[in-house]
Order: structure tokens, then C-alpha cells, then sequence
């Protein structure tokens, strides 16, 4: 799964959106798209479905808002997973949660690329299943450093660690680690019946000249708001 932001989960009571295998249905607006000079923004609902498409697992209540940035274009996101039917649990895979994809020259194995996070990791190698605060994954081109800033919110009600790449690919990851990469679940975390889950991220797109962004700087300021 390769677009350029999303959000997907590997394992949901035992159903692979990630990889496609169950499908999510977009059910209807919430609040249909407006925008103006300034920002835009648009509100869905999309219906996690079992692999037969038989069945309802959650349901997603999700907000995208679109705002302008003295540095870039900053998107806030907000999701909440529930069911008022029945239980249902998220499992442990590295490939779940708020997913970035970089275009292949920016990245750090094919381009000109870095991954910097809160406490100065650097790379896939320094930065990978660490947890963080905020993570950018950028690059250079044309003298401009082109990318994209990742900040959780510290409203979260679990820390994100980073499943964070050479070769482009950036997640969020919400739920525990595995000790060792497989897709049954060590670890599932259940969300009862009625009960939600809520995960917010801001995520800033950016192109700068060289040496005019301060990651850190941004991150503190939009963490404090």
C-alpha cells in the first residue's frame, strides 16, 4: 500500500488493510468538504469490513483539515474507532497506524534524504521502533528541503514509535512493538463494545531553502497550542 498519506491497520480482529485483503467502505460525509483563503476541510465515515465483506469490525469517524503555515501547508488529522455492536482489537504489526510515503528522491536510500526525530536519531538505523514526539522525513532538491513532519499529539492516549524506512515508507505506530516481526498479534488492544478509540496527528508538508526549518522549533509550538 504506497499512497502518500494514510491511515490503515494490519490487523484488525484478524483482517489486513494494509495490505488490501479487507476492504474499508466509505459510508458518507460527516461534514462535506468546504474550504476558503485559508484552510479547507472535510469529515468522513468509512466502515472497516471482515475479508467476506459479510461483516461490520469498526467503524471510523475521521477529519482531515487543510490549513496554511508559515513553513508549509499543515494537515490535522482526527480519528476515532468504535462499535457499538460488538468488541474488537487492533493487533501489533509495525504496518498500522498514520502512514507517510516519500517520493523516491527524497528518500535516504534513493535520494538525498533524512530522517531527523525529537531527540536527533537519524535514519532508519537510529530512528526505527524508537518512540518520538516528532520525526521528519525529508530531503533535498534543487537546493530546497522538501518533506514532510510528523507530530502525534500528546492528547494520544498511547505514544507512537516510528516504523521508519530508507527506502520512503513512515508510520506512526500507536501500539506495542513486537519482539519479533510476524503478523499474528503478540499483542492485541482491545476496544470494547461502545467504547472509542481517538488518535490525532498534525502533519506538516513542507519546502523550504535550506536551513530554514527548524523541525523543533515547530513541533514545541504546535504540541503547546
Amino acid at each position: 500500500m504506497h499512497p502518500g498519506i494514510w491511515l490503515s491497520y494490519g490487523w484488525i480482529d484478524g483482517n489486513d488493510y494494509w495490505r488490501l485483503k479487507s476492504k474499508v467502505k466509505f459510508e458518507n460525509f460527516l461534514q462535506e468538504p468546504t474550504s476558503n483563503k485559508k484552510n479547507a476541510l472535510f469529515s468522513v465515515r468509512n466502515r472497516y469490513l471482515n475479508e467476506d465483506s459479510t461483516e461490520t469490525v469498526c467503524i471510523e469517524d475521521s477529519t482531515y483539515n487543510f490549513s496554511l503555515h508559515p513553513k508549509g501547508i499543515l494537515l490535522e488529522i482526527s480519528a476515532t474507532y468504535f462499535n457499538d455492536e460488538r468488541e474488537f482489537a487492533f493487533g501489533d504489526q509495525e504496518e498500522s497506524g498514520l502512514a507517510l510515503r516519500m517520493a523516491k528522491s527524497l528518500t535516504v536510500e534513493f535520494g538525498k534524504g533524512r530522517i531527523l526525530n525529537n531527540t536527533g536519531d537519524l535514519n532508519g538505523k537510529g530512528t526505527w521502533g524508537k518512540p518520538f514526539k516528532w520525526i521528519d522525513y525529508s530531503g533535498i532538491h534543487d537546493e530546497k528541503r522538501i518533506g514532510l513532519l510528523l507530530i502525534p499529539s500528546n492528547k494520544n492516549k498511547m505514544e507512537s514509535w516510528a516504523h521508519s524506512r530508507d527506502y520512503g515508507v513512515l508510520v506512526a505506530n500507536p501500539f506495542p512493538k513486537q519482539p519479533q516481526e510476524r503478523r499474528e498479534p503478540y499483542v492485541k488492544t482491545l476496544i470494547k463494545k461502545g467504547e472509542k478509540l481517538k488518535m490525532q496527528y498534525r502533519v506538516l508538508i513542507h519546502e523550504n531553502q535550506k536551513g530554514q526549518l527548524d523541525p523543533k522549533k515547530i513541533a514545541d509550538h504546535l504540541l503547546n497550542q
